[in-house]
């Protein structure tokens, strides 16, 4: 005789096929491709900012110039030393204090130097 137990009936374990039944699971690894890419172009996006047309003051008095986009106008003083950013996107009017009317893409950086913008930069 046996010390071990009798064991009555089958206790053994089911055999579970291994297969992904979620559906979701089941193309996960054919999209982690697309995914990874997502999540990258997310990153980009947010590392890098938008480009617009940003209006430095470097003149000793104030400095008016007024942005003319998508049909709406809007006057900006700019103090002494002040720099104003995000005035247009895609594109816009400039009319600077002295007259000067210039069109802008909207990724331009301007310099007001002696009553004159002066662009300086234009990504």
């Amino acid at each position: 005789m046996s010390d071990e137990p009798a064991l009555s009936g089958d206790h053994s374990r089911p055999e579970i096929p291994m297969r992904l039944t979620d559906p979701v699971a089941r193309h996960l690894p054919s999209r982690l491709p697309t995914l990874a890419l997502t999540v990258a172009a997310v990153w980009l996006v947010q590392s890098f900012p938008a480009q617009a047309l940003t209006v430095a003051n470097h003149d000793d008095d104030a400095a008016m110039v007024v942005i003319i986009a998508n049909g709406e106008e809007q006057a900006y003083e700019l103090a002494p030393g002040e720099t104003v950013t995000d005035l247009c996107k895609s594109g816009c009017t400039a009319i600077f204090g002295n007259g000067e009317e210039i069109t802008m893409t909207g990724t331009e950086t301007v310099a007001i130097e002696n009553d004159a913008p002066r662009i300086t930069s234009s990504n």
